[in-house]
């Protein structure tokens, strides 16, 4: 069985606010379990393994045991968040021999809907937040973290064009949503794929002279394919805020719609504004390409016609 990166002495209501002071590990240790099995394939088996060792075995050079430490705090701060997350329900309903009911007593009562999205919301924000930040830390010192620096995920961090969540946010606003764009780097490498098969990306990045222009673009197109699958894939509560209100607001002006079919709208729409984007790459690639050597005899306000084959391929 996976091991958790906790000792007796650990506190749990020192890595997540709003805990009640009396939950301890073995009352989530289930969901603890699922959570840091999520953690370890992100940062890789190897990498998981070595920081548990360290724990209990502390390399022997102060410098290094520094390092491991700032680490391990980093991976407990990821792990509690997603696992209340994956535990929420069992924290608001109570188990019985005779029935599930919801736990309510004279002194307290349940919280309302909207509280309890938003705290399922705040845990997925402090997981994303931290988990960004141990990926951080393992590739600012891969000399140190050499099971980190050799592993795939590491290599699949870095081929990835988008390549923070920041960066990420000025392509399509997620408000800051480390754990959206850790989640969705698949989607994100795929669309890279999918892109190239049409427009030679490499061809774009490696000019001579980058058109900025371009490569934004590029990473517009990408951000909105990637929002587009994980909009079809997911369950709405791994969506931005921003995503889940565009729905609730698609669902209220058209009642007839059931969930699913707001779901595919809204996928659609981002499917068809990247393609909108890629089209005029397309264009200005295949533009670009035909200018005569001789700028003297290149008029730029001449209009060009264009025909079937200008178009770029739908990837629907």
């Amino acid at each position: 069985m996976i091991k958790l990166p906790f000792t007796p002495t650990v506190s749990l209501k020192n890595y997540v606010s709003g805990i009640d002071v009396t939950l301890k590990l073995e009352n989530i240790n289930s969901s603890m379990i699922v959570a840091a099995n999520d953690i370890r394939e992100i940062i890789s088996p190897e990498m998981y393994d070595d920081i548990i060792d360290k724990m209990t075995t502390p390399p022997t050079d102060e410098d290094e045991a520094k390092k491991y430490a700032e680490v391990l705090e980093l991976l407990r701060f990821a792990i509690v968040p997603l696992a209340l997350y994956h535990h929420f329900i069992w924290l608001q309903i109570r188990v019985s021999p005779n029935s599930i009911t919801t736990y309510k007593t004279d002194k307290e009562t349940t919280a309302f809907k909207y509280q309890t999205d938003e705290a399922r919301e705040s845990l997925l924000i402090s997981y994303g937040l931290f988990t960004k930040e141990l990926i951080d830390s393992l590739d600012s010192d891969k000399e140190t973290f050499t099971a980190w620096a050799e592993s795939p995920q590491s290599t699949a961090f870095n081929n990835l064009l988008i390549k923070t969540y920041r960066d990420f946010d000025n392509c399509f606003q997620t408000e800051g949503n480390a754990a959206f764009f850790i989640r969705s780097r698949v989607f994100q490498q795929e669309a890279y794929d999918e892109i190239n098969a049409h427009i030679k990306i490499k061809t774009i990045l490696d000019a001579t002279t980058p058109d900025p222009v371009m490569i934004s673009k590029l990473k517009r197109a990408l951000a909105y394919i990637t929002v587009s699958r994980a909009i079809s894939e997911w369950d709405n509560y791994y969506l931005p805020s921003t995503l889940r209100r565009n729905m609730a607001n698609d669902a209220s002006n058209n009642p007839r719609l059931t969930s699913e079919d707001v779901k595919d709208k809204l996928s659609f729409k981002y499917r068809n504004m990247a393609e909108s984007v890629l089209r005029g790459m397309d264009i200005k690639t295949k533009a670009d390409s035909q200018v005569p050597d001789k700028p003297s005899e290149y008029n730029p306000c001449e209009k060009r016609r264009h025909n079937e084959n200008d178009k770029f391929v739908s990837m629907i």
